[in-house]
């Protein structure tokens, strides 16, 4: 099983998202930070990484 993490950043009525980079599956489309959470990770550390 792949563990994963995402978040929803949200400052001043603004949102972070990301784009997908070119090469990678799903290239150009918009995604919420986040990433595969490695072994003995948080999910809360996991996306800290991510950023």
């Amino acid at each position: 099983m792949i563990k994963v993490t995402a978040g929803i950043i949200e400052s001043e009525n603004k949102i972070l998202i990301a784009r997908r980079k070119e090469g990678k599956l799903l290239e150009g489309l918009w995604e919420f930070p986040g990433g595969n959470i490695e072994i003995g990770e948080t999910p809360e550390f996991c996306l800290k990484r991510e950023l």
